[in-house]
């Protein structure tokens, strides 16, 4: 954190040496992107604390089926800090050919990259406007163009099964 800070005021030396003036604006976002990156990794670091949520070399479902540990796999998530990856551990049910990730029921995150608070971001704004004039909101809020583009695949994220009007 001290190097994006140093960074920062070193900047801003600089500039106001070179040219008297301050970019009010230019260091908000410098500084929101910065403690956004600090949050990221703090969050990455918080959902992997677990070591995996590895719960034994096997588990049963809620059903009563036995799994058993395959690998530990990784998941890219995005959250409303950024892109994070999450290590889970991954079971597999012979009998029935199905497998699963507790961690992901846990966190949910099932079925989906993106987390509970990129989710309602999107909902919030999908509301108010047409999903494609909502992404220049969520670049606004969010400070990064990385959020899906509007589609049936954003529909089905946000758990809308009807076409788009």
């Amino acid at each position: 954190m001290q190097k994006e800070v140093d960074g920062i005021i070193g900047r801003y030396t600089v500039e106001r040496s070179k040219s008297g003036n301050f970019d009010l604006e230019s260091f908000e976002m410098s500084i929101r992107s910065s403690l956004h990156g600090i949050g990221c990794r703090m969050l990455e670091m918080l959902v992997n604390a677990d070591s995996g949520s590895y719960c034994g070399a096997t588990i049963l479902s809620d059903k009563g089926h036995q799994y058993e540990f395959i690998e530990f796999r990784d998941k890219k998530l995005l959250t409303v800090l950024g892109p994070v990856t999450v290590k889970r551990a991954y079971y597999y049910d012979r009998e029935h050919r199905t497998g699963y990730c507790p961690k992901d029921r846990f966190l949910d995150i099932e079925g989906t990259s993106y987390s509970s608070g990129v989710r309602r971001m999107m909902s919030r704004v999908g509301a108010y406007r047409p999903f494609g004039l909502g992404h220049a909101d969520l670049y606004d809020v969010k400070g990064q163009v990385n959020f899906p583009p509007p589609g049936p695949a954003l529909f089905s994220t946000l758990g809308f099964s009807g076409e788009r009007n």
